[in-house]
């Protein structure tokens, strides 16, 4: 004979289902977060990380998608918060480490960058993570006119990945910069070799050539940039390419 205290169990069980089903996994919480990010929608996306932290503080995706999204976010406060938080529990970790490079440099104190980025390296992180740190070192460096020193780290992500069009790009910015112009042009013309849909890299390139006085070529490349839209492209085209 069933109990009245076996059918409240019941009758309990039943109304908590719905809520149990509609549950959401940290893991399901951190990939809806990933996908507000791309999409920009950094305040959903915090939620997210928030909700899946409440579920586990220590999920290290959780930690670093809520750094990312406050970082976007522009919320460096929040974001040095959780630097602090996920660096606490593991001081090693190298792409823990990492973010806390990529906060500095949105707060534009890249010297303090570089030095993270390195001690990032020295975790002997995995190939993806040690591209990100070398592409985030470069651009600290970039914005410390350490010219060379970026050359040197976009060749360090070519190393392990040849087919960078973003390395050689880069890289080929970073050697215009430096004044090493034929090596800019190569670096360029590597990268429309992976990816011919570059329109930045044909503008950049024309630069390039005419820095070599090689006018011809940079009014080619000037006018497929151009074609692509991209409008100081055009410009040039009046300012060095029309006969006069």
């Amino acid at each position: 004979m069933t109990t009245t205290k076996n059918i409240y169990t019941a009758l309990l069980l039943l109304l908590l289902a719905p809520a149990l089903a509609g549950a959401q996994t940290v893991a399901e919480l951190v990939e809806l977060g990933n996908q507000n990010i791309k999409s920009h929608s950094y305040v959903p996306a915090i939620d997210n990380f928030k909700k899946a932290l409440a579920q586990n503080p220590n999920d290290e995706a959780a930690l670093n998608g809520i750094i990312r999204a406050y970082t976007l976010s522009g919320d460096h406060k929040d974001a040095q918060r959780f630097v602090d938080m996920a660096l606490e529990q593991q001081p090693n970790n190298a792409e823990f480490i990492m973010r806390h490079g990529i906060l500095l440099n949105h707060k534009g104190n890249f010297d303090k960058a570089v030095e993270v980025f390195a001690s990032a390296m020295q975790q002997h992180p995995n190939e993806g993570i040690a591209i990100q740190v070398l592409m985030n070192k470069a651009a600290a460096e970039l914005n410390l006119n350490n010219f060379g020193a970026a050359i040197d780290d976009y060749s360090s992500v070519l190393e392990i990945d040849p087919r960078s069009t973003n390395a050689y790009s880069y890289r080929g910015m970073a050697n215009y910069k430096a004044g090493n112009y034929k090596e800019a042009v190569d670096d360029y013309t590597y990268a429309l070799d992976l990816d011919p849909s570059l329109v930045l890299a044909y503008y950049n390139r024309g630069m390039a050539l005419l820095k070599l006085q090689d006018k011809t070529k940079a009014c080619a490349d000037f006018q497929k940039a151009c074609k692509g839209k991209n409008t100081n492209a055009c410009k040039m085209i009046v300012i060095e390419c029309q006969r006069r």
